[in-house]
């Protein structure tokens, strides 16, 4: 830990001189508990990393180690997208049916910036009032099914896609169309390469194989994806 040894302060045993000499130290503080985040009671630190020792142990390995470090002031931005489906009066009805990988879903990308200090991106992404055509046939191979994801997509190779997040919509007649919603939340830590790039925002749709019906980003759909891109010390690992 980074330890302040003032020896302005009543009390303290610390004899050098101020003038000429740190008062801030780098020490190894040992005997602290398995769990422990913060500095022993009563001592004036900042705590670095936690190392747990075995018993019996010879070298000190990575797995070892936990870093305890928090960043001061940490910056957090947001970017907010809305657009809404399209109508057959413009040829852009937009179907989400099987192909072998994910296809955009609805056709609309968004320029977006990522902050050259964001280390991690938490993402909201939402498919809404999108339509369930009636099927019009037996119910079953009829259900609609398949997954989506929103993708950051740079250049140079450069992507980052979230994990996806299923639905399964289920008719209960053959006549009645439907109205239905899907939502996504993800996390995920953002490539050095990537930071302070320009890329394209994209929500995905993949229809699964073998079902007949489909949803459609109609003219009554609505969707929107928030980014909050996030300076975290250590990213945590992807989720």
């Amino acid at each position: 830990m980074l330890r302040v040894e003032d020896p302005a302060i009543d009390g303290t045993p610390w004899t050098h001189d101020p003038a000429t000499e740190p008062v801030y130290y780098f020490r190894v503080i040992e005997g602290v508990g398995a769990n422990a985040t913060q500095a022993p009671a009563g001592m004036t630190a900042i705590p670095l990393a936690r190392i747990n020792i075995p018993a019996n142990t010879a070298t000190i390995t990575t797995a070892m180690i936990t870093d305890l470090r928090q960043m001061l002031n940490p910056r957090i931005h947001t970017e907010v997208r809305v657009q809404r489906g399209m109508g057959l009066e413009d040829g852009r009805y937009d179907k989400a049916d099987y192909t072998v990988d994910y296809e955009r879903w609805p056709q609309h990308d968004w320029d977006v910036t990522i902050p050259p200090w964001a280390t991690q991106v938490q993402v909201q992404a939402n498919w809404y009032n999108v339509l369930y055509p009636a099927p019009g046939g037996t119910t079953g191979a009829y259900d609609a099914r398949g997954k989506v994801r929103v993708g950051l997509i740079g250049t140079g190779g450069n992507t980052l896609f979230t994990r996806n997040s299923v639905y399964n919509i289920n008719p209960t007649t053959t006549t009645n169309g439907y109205r239905c919603s899907i939502g996504l939340a993800a996390q995920n830590n953002i490539p050095a390469a990537m930071r302070g790039m320009d890329v394209a925002l994209r929500m995905y749709a993949q229809a699964d194989a073998g079902q007949l019906n489909h949803l459609v980003a109609d003219g009554w759909a609505n969707f929107d994806v928030t980014l909050t891109f996030r300076e975290v010390a250590a990213p945590g690992a992807e989720l």
